[in-house]
């Protein structure tokens, strides 16, 4: 079969669009809702030419991102169960983005490196190693794969009218589809070979690895030391009237300001004014449920009320299930429907986020059982005897006939269940640990069992019901709904708040008090950062100077900020008023070091003339001597912390004598070596090849992805969306 100009016959005949597989191919680069401008053109921009982002240089373009964005939002609705369910936009437009500017930089350093990924190429794999989301559609019922098939319409995709069966303009759909899928899939093959090739270019130049640092890391892991020894740390010295000068802090900032470096940073500070429904909407809501109640008085039978529901739930947009099991029922429903009547009208039900009716329209036996069980959760702490009598008296409580609930109220130690009589509603297998689920589904409805123990400790179960239904339920929900009059009341008040500011010189703060608001201030921020989840906000602030308001906009959990720019950091050294703090923390640190030398000093004339630190700890109660065993160069010292000094000379001092006191990071030290392990000559010599080995593998998984991050953050990334979008 030809590979050569397949992808040339395939582009001859198709223009480019989306196929299926789009959705699968999304994430492969990818290591909120958007909502577009209205009025494009009025921009000035041409949104079939204009960039949204440029990537050193290299555009890419508004018209592409955005149908690659409906594209994938199409095919995920396509392929989701519930077609009722929302689609996160937010997170698909971040997924395309991200993968737009990830295979343009990828292209990009291919080129550089000299790596090309030709159309033979990934015809050959197409043809020659096909990928199994590709063969999928050729497998027969024996789960054979039908490669005759398969080559014959991949290269040419109107042979698919001589597999299948229907009108004309059916066949050429399956074809045009087919054919538009292939397209997106060589885009992929071929983003995927150049990553592979760059993949094994970088690892092979960045995983080379020096022998003299393997046997550095080497020893570094395999050598130990038992030691004994004292400290004083500075966590000891509780004194708080150590002082640090202004000056003090000044000069250290002055010899270590070239460590202090900082990226560009903003800070604003914003009210939020919420959108949320208006006292008209809520009443308008509720009588809008007394309207639906007095409806279904009407109805005297249960076939009356079932077909006013009918009629409510056309009437009210509501929604009707498909078969549901009912473990997977919404808990908070699940109360109100599992134990109704098939056709029975249930309502007014007050949920988190409005008033609901229900109905179950149908019920047929699952294979899935679920129970709805309570419990008395006993813990075992320390005393596992102890727990274990106490459950038992309260099983043979309850199996005389006391009240459970009081009693899981009384004696339950599992807060949650023990507040509401120890119900933990209903749930299947996989959800309870192993012996409560064994017990729980092994007893019958109504049944206490004996104590069960558990990793929780012991469990009085009661079984109160067990069903394996699966349902198909309505529901009408009504909930307050901003209506356009609220939401343009709550837009005015923003842009009245930003006019007070900007225009009628209002003090920001002052105007927020007057409106018993309270104004937020952000941390300092970088570019990079979306502040308040929002990359829009950051875009606008880093275009702006200190004292602007921004134009009111809307954020999702925050409703409609107004913010002020209050502070523009540029690229520099960090000022002195931000380090303050943290240098005389540094400071006062340093001091109690050194206030707590002449301690240690004084100890160690004491002991130096001994020769055990053990012992000498032994005839001074006043000494404290701590042992370590088992420690390594690099690591932490069980009591102490990680300290490099203490490390250090853990694995340079000679072995059984006692140091003179050692200044480290935490405190002061006198240490003594009891035993130190080092590798041998010969065994470093039979272990190194495995361990570089190791290693290089090691080196090699991370190598790449340590490479190309270092590629994304020195890119040249222009993000034009703030000129299309005021929220992403």
């Amino acid at each position: 079969m030809a590979k050569k100009g397949t992808f040339e016959r395939i582009r001859e005949i198709s223009p480019y669009a989306f196929g299926f597989f789009g959705v699968m191919l999304v994430l492969f680069f990818t290591i909120g809702d958007p909502t577009v401008v209205d009025g494009l053109f009025s921009t000035g921009l041409n949104p079939q030419t204009a960039p949204i982002v440029t990537v050193n240089g290299e555009d890419i373009r508004y018209i592409d991102y955005e149908n690659k964005v409906r594209e994938q939002i199409e095919q995920q609705r396509l392929s989701q169960q519930d077609p009722g369910k929302e689609i996160d936009e937010t997170q698909i437009r971040q997924q395309v983005w991200n993968q737009m500017i990830d295979e343009v930089l990828m292209r990009q350093q291919a080129e550089e490196a000299g790596i090309i990924v030709t159309d033979e190429e990934i015809a050959d794999i197409m043809i020659e190693n096909p990928p199994d989301y590709l063969k999928k559609g050729f497998i027969d019922s024996a789960g054979t794969f039908q490669k005759g098939m398969y080559l014959d319409i991949v290269t040419n995709p109107e042979n698919i009218a001589n597999y299948i069966e229907g009108d004309q303009a059916k066949i050429l759909d399956a074809i045009q589809t087919f054919r538009n899928d292939l397209i997106v899939i060589e885009n992929y093959l071929r983003n995927q070979t150049i990553r592979e090739n760059l993949t094994v270019a970088v690892n092979a130049a960045g995983s080379i690895l020096s022998p003299a640092y393997a046997r550095e890391k080497y020893l570094s892991e395999n050598s130990t030391a038992d030691v004994s020894f004292i400290a004083i740390k500075i966590s000891e010295n509780k004194d708080t009237t150590i002082e640090v000068s202004d000056s003090e802090i000044e000069e250290y900032y002055n010899e270590h300001r070239k460590y202090y470096k900082q990226k560009p940073q903003r800070k604003i500070k914003y009210v939020s004014f919420p959108i949320v429904p208006s006292a008209d909407d809520s009443t308008r809501a509720q009588k809008k449920t007394r309207r639906v109640m007095e409806a279904l008085r009407q109805g005297a039978t249960l076939a009356e009320r079932d077909s006013i529901f009918d009629h409510e739930l056309d009437k009210l947009g509501g929604t009707t299930s498909d078969f549901t099991l009912v473990k997977d029922l919404d808990k908070m429903k699940s109360a109100y429907l599992i134990g109704a009547q098939t056709r029975e009208v249930i309502g007014p039900v007050r949920l988190g986020d409005g008033n609901y009716f229900f109905r179950v329209d149908e019920r047929r036996e699952g294979e899935s059982v679920v129970v709805k069980a309570s419990h008395i959760l006993i813990n075992s702490n320390d005393n596992k005897d102890s727990a274990k009598a106490e459950a038992d008296k309260i099983y043979k409580r309850a199996k005389k006939g006391e009240d459970f609930a009081i009693l899981a109220m009384q004696y339950s130690k599992d807060p949650g269940s023990g507040k509401r009589g120890g119900d933990l509603g209903y749930f299947g297998k996989g959800q309870m640990v192993k012996p409560f689920e064994e017990a729980a589904f092994g007893a019958e409805i109504g049944e206490i069992t004996k104590p069960v123990e558990s990793r929780f400790g012991f469990h009085i179960i009661k079984v109160v019901d067990k069903r394996s239904d699966e349902i198909i339920f309505s529901e009408i929900v009504i909930k307050p709904t901003l209506t356009a009059a609220s939401r343009s009341a709550i837009y005015r008040q923003a842009h009245s708040f930003k006019k007070q500011v900007e225009e009628d010189g209002v003090n920001f703060d002052t105007l927020a008090a007057m409106l018993d608001m309270v104004p937020v201030e952000t941390a300092l921020f970088e570019k990079k950062r979306p502040v308040l989840g929002s990359q829009y906000i950051t875009d606008v602030v880093f275009d702006s100077e200190v004292g602007d308001v921004l134009e009111p906009v809307d954020v999702k959990r925050y409703g409609v900020i107004v913010a002020q720019v209050t502070d523009i950091r540029n690229a520099g050294i960090v000022p002195l008023e931000d380090k303050a703090e943290e240098i005389k923390r540094k400071l006062v640190s340093l001091k109690k070091l050194e206030l707590i030398k002449p301690k240690i000093e004084s100890i160690y004339n004491r002991i130096k003339s001994g020769t055990d630190l053990i012992a000498a700890g032994a005839t001074n109660p006043d000494i404290s001597v701590k042992t370590a065993d088992d420690i390594k160069p690099v690591g932490s010292v069980p009591g102490l912390g990680k300290d490099e000094a203490f490390a250090y000379n853990a694995f340079t001092l000679p072995i059984g004598k006692i140091s003179e006191p050692i200044k480290g990071e935490l405190g002061y030290y006198i240490i003594q070596v009891r035993e130190r392990e080092i590798p041998s000559e010969d065994k470093i010599k039979d272990e190194m090849p495995d361990y570089i080995s190791k290693l290089e593998q090691n080196i090699k998984s991370s190598t790449f992805f340590q490479w190309y991050n270092n590629i994304k953050e020195e890119a040249q990334v222009e993000d034009f969306r703030m000129n299309f979008y005021k929220e992403y």
